[in-house]
């Protein structure tokens, strides 16, 4: 309970801090995104600091409540496992609130269409890259868009949740191909410590420093995993092309994009891209992927997690 109590009063706490930075972001990039290949829109920027205000937070909440009733009508809950709108059973990692927190998750992803909008979304026969694929939710959300001639590849570091990713991804052998790469993602080769963090076990993420107090709170766990850059996955895989790219990976999303601007610059492949962990990734990342391409158009969208939206323009 205390980990749960301390995970919401972190996520407010960031969203209030965030505020002067996306004030400044605003005041600053939207002049620079003019004529540059990219749009911040105001709607967007409004809707986006709506979100981090006291009434975002609020409806936030209360919005996030009413889901939360209503999804618990419409999933069931079986021991480490749950299933998933209109899918199979999906199996959840051994940690004591594991339902909250991927019930949290499947809100964003199935009802929310946190990393689909109108416009911008994976489609038929589509090559995807999922990163931070977790336990496998997006890929069968995805799964049924992207159909048999599909292919969704995985990116998933940490070893327990890879292996239950694994066993996950069985589940939708003959409705797409599917492929696990056991690796983060970052602007270079190496390794990294990687937490896994019991408390939250859709936050794992690469270790920094500054988490060293902040770890404390919870049950959590380090690997040394290798980073490796998407744009050495696609050259090693022979990839013939990249259609669709959704990347949620904690605060990384900068450096794994550094890592990718050949495939950007090649393929041009539709993005989906968080932008909350970081109080200027809402201006950074679209200016990072306007440099990559210079065809891409870039919104950014509370969905209600605010997520950068990016296809090109030609």
């Amino acid at each position: 309970m205390a980990g749960s109590i301390a995970d919401k009063l972190q996520k407010i706490w960031a969203r209030w801090s965030a505020l002067p930075a996306f004030a400044m972001a605003f005041l600053r990039y939207r002049r620079e995104a003019k004529g540059r290949g990219y749009t911040i829109a105001a709607g967007a920027w409004w809707t986006a600091l709506g979100n981090i205000s006291v009434f975002g937070i609020v409806l936030g909440r209360l919005r996030g409540i009413a889901h939360r009733k209503g999804l618990h009508a419409r999933i069931q809950f079986s021991g480490n496992g749950v299933i998933i709108p209109n899918g199979p059973a999906i199996e959840l990692p051994d940690v004591s609130n594991a339902g909250n927190v991927v019930a949290n998750d499947i809100n964003e992803i199935f009802f929310d269409h946190a990393y689909g909008c109108a416009d911008i979304a994976p489609g038929p026969g589509d090559l995807t890259l999922d990163c931070g694929a977790n336990v496998g939710l997006f890929a069968h959300w995805a799964a049924p868009l992207i159909g048999k001639t599909g292919h969704i590849i995985c990116f998933e570091p940490e070893p327990m949740l890879a292996d239950i990713l694994d066993r996950n991804l069985h589940k939708l052998e003959g409705s797409v191909k599917t492929t696990i790469i056991r690796s983060a993602l970052g602007d270079r080769a190496g390794e990294v410590d990687f937490v896994f963090d019991a408390g939250c076990f859709t936050t794992s993420r690469i270790a920094n420093t500054d988490q060293t107090e902040a770890e404390g709170v919870h049950s959590t766990q380090r690997h040394r995993v290798t980073v490796r850059t998407i744009d050495e996955v696609v050259t090693t895989l022979n990839l013939p092309r990249v259609d669709f790219i959704k990347m949620d990976i904690e605060g990384y999303e900068i450096p794994a994009l550094e890592g990718a601007r050949e495939t950007l610059h090649k393929f041009a492949p539709k993005l989906a891209i968080s932008a909350y962990h970081n109080p200027l990734d809402v201006a950074e990342i679209p200016k990072l992927i306007s440099r990559s391409n210079p065809s891409y158009s870039v919104k950014c969208v509370a969905t209600p997690t605010l997520v950068c939206f990016a296809a090109p323009t030609n």
